[in-house]
């Protein structure tokens, strides 16, 4: 199978004059700036799946009150050590 694909799409003329200056602007392709495009929309997708995990997690299993003391104090001690303006 070909590593790329055509693929025809409907896309509403202000966001193709878009895509085209960036196209200029960067000396690059149209379908790399759409290859840009999709990359970072799917990496958001995937961020925002790392973070809802990571939220469910602790909604599952939250901090105990010593965990909490212990990181306060640790928090102190990294503050004080701190040189501040």
């Amino acid at each position: 199978m070909p590593r790329r694909l055509k693929v025809a799409v409907s896309v509403p003329r202000e966001l193709i004059e878009r895509a085209d200056e960036a196209s200029r602007s960067s000396k690059t392709s149209r379908s790399a700036v759409f290859e840009r495009a999709l990359a970072a929309y799917f990496a958001g997708e995937e961020t925002a799946e790392r973070s809802r995990r990571y939220v469910g997690g602790y909604r599952k299993a939250p901090e105990r009150a010593p965990e909490i003391a212990e990181a306060l104090a640790l928090a102190k001690v990294a503050l004080t050590a701190e040189r501040w303006p």
